[in-house]
């Protein structure tokens, strides 16, 4: 039976997060037959560029929707406001590119994941925020999400464990589309060895 491989992605990882259970995690991937390797890829480039292509998307898509609801501008908040307006000015070749850019950003996470099985990060690369400086950090706190949803890539995150000041980090697997099976083994191990307390 072929090992697992599971590569851990340097480039997305932060010290906060991997001072956080590294023994844990690669002693329950070992206890599973599964092998860990280190990859440079994907880079930050793609994980920048993969977001603003969900935020375009994702804000023309809102506006189109918002259309039929014209005379409900003064119920939004000033935010949301802005951005369907902003979203609704979107050139048609502006949104071209990011559509070609998403088909390419997809064939070529395919391409890598074919050298080994899941891809390893931490879910976010800082952790738990102020409440007061939230706003700040919410790109920052889905920039390791993001990309995955928008090529429709199977993830899981599940926790791994706490930071010197006891703030809880995540660990996230990401898997080629239709191979969820494959990240579902090494996060179930990942999280029977983590000790978190309980509220």
């Amino acid at each position: 039976m072929r090992r697992t491989e599971l590569a851990i992605a340097k480039n997305r990882t932060s010290n906060t997060v991997t001072e956080v259970g590294a023994s844990d995690l690669i002693l329950s991937q070992e206890k599973l037959g599964v092998e860990i390797v280190e990859t440079n890829g994907p880079s930050d480039e793609d994980f920048r560029l993969a977001t603003s292509l969900v935020l375009a998307i994702g804000r023309v898509a809102s506006a189109a929707f918002h259309q039929s609801f014209e005379n409900a501008g003064p119920l939004y908040t000033t935010p949301v406001f802005e951005q369907l307006d902003e979203a609704s000015k979107v050139p048609a070749v502006d949104y071209q590119n990011v559509q070609r850019f998403r088909s390419e950003f997809l064939e070529r996470m395919a391409a890598h994941l074919n050298d080994f099985d899941a891809l390893l990060m931490p879910t976010a690369l800082v952790t738990a925020p102020k409440v007061e400086e939230s706003d700040q950090y919410l790109i920052i706190l889905s920039r390791n999400c993001i990309p995955w949803s928008s090529i429709g890539f199977p993830v899981i995150s599940v926790p791994a464990g706490l930071t010197s000041e006891r703030l809880p980090v995540g660990a996230q697997f990401a898997g080629a589309p239709f191979d969820d099976g494959v990240i579902l083994a090494p996060s179930s191990a990942l999280e029977s060895v983590t000790e978190m307390p309980t509220p």
